[in-house]
């Protein structure tokens, strides 16, 4: 895995997995700076998220972390969309986005599938655990 800056400064606020938690980056000129706050949660359906850009360009975008019932457990998806100002309107007809940043997106599902199967596995050991301890009673 390519770190993109190992020094990048993180800053998080606010309840984690509620409306209002809020994620801040601020890294070199690759990783560049910006922010990503929850607005709105439908469980098991959806999370809808203000995506700002600050450097190394301005943007506003939406994106939304979209939940789809598959086999036990749930397909995820990752939208981003926003309007694209003058000049990079003119710039983008020219660009892949899908193409640059499609890697930074799927590396990012990669990791929440990781951390979710994760946290399930610790839950169930726990739960195991506790079964285990109230038969023995």
């Amino acid at each position: 895995m390519v770190v993109k800056d190992p020094n990048q400064k993180l800053t998080f606020s606010g309840t984690e997995g509620q409306v209002g938690a809020n994620y801040k980056w601020q890294g070199n000129d690759i990783v560049g700076e910006g922010e990503m706050t929850i607005t709105a949660i439908t469980p098991f359906e959806e999370v809808d998220m203000d995506l700002h850009f600050i450097k190394p360009f301005e943007a506003n975008n939406k994106t939304i972390f979209k939940m789809t019932p598959e086999g036990e457990g749930y397909k995820v998806s990752w939208e981003m969309y926003g309007a694209s100002p003058f000049p990079f309107n003119i710039v983008n007809l020219f660009m892949d986005m899908e193409k640059m940043i499609g890697p930074d997106f799927e590396k990012g599902l990669n990791t929440l599938k990781e951390k979710a199967m994760s946290e399930a596995a610790a839950s169930m050991s726990v739960n195991t655990e506790t079964a285990a301890a109230d038969s023995i009673k």
